[in-house]
């Protein structure tokens, strides 16, 4: 795992819950912030994942994926949390 995938969890997990906070809680004012710094972790996560999905398809075909994968599995898993949720924005929050 490298350090960037975690960065990105940790801002994607504290942009989330500032974003709730803000919309069910006593902080409206963080919605703004949270909605624009998670717009910006969102973009660092699909740039990390395409990235890592073309390097997992050079792996694959030098029969070397399965390693590479055990260490880069939370910058895919984050691509397709970001992926889930751009999708849901486009369906219904916008």
């Amino acid at each position: 795992m490298h350090v960037a995938h975690v960065v990105v969890t940790a801002a994607m997990v504290m942009c989330g819950l500032g974003a709730l906070i803000a919309i069910y809680g006593p902080a409206p004012q963080l919605l703004g912030v949270s909605f624009y710094l998670g717009l910006c972790a969102l973009i660092a996560a699909m740039i990390i994942a395409l990235t890592l999905a073309l390097m997992l398809l050079v792996r694959a075909a030098r029969k070397q994926a399965r390693p590479f994968l055990k260490r880069t599995w939370l910058g895919l898993a984050n691509g397709v949390v970001a992926l889930m949720f751009l999708a849901w924005f486009a369906a219904y929050a916008s």
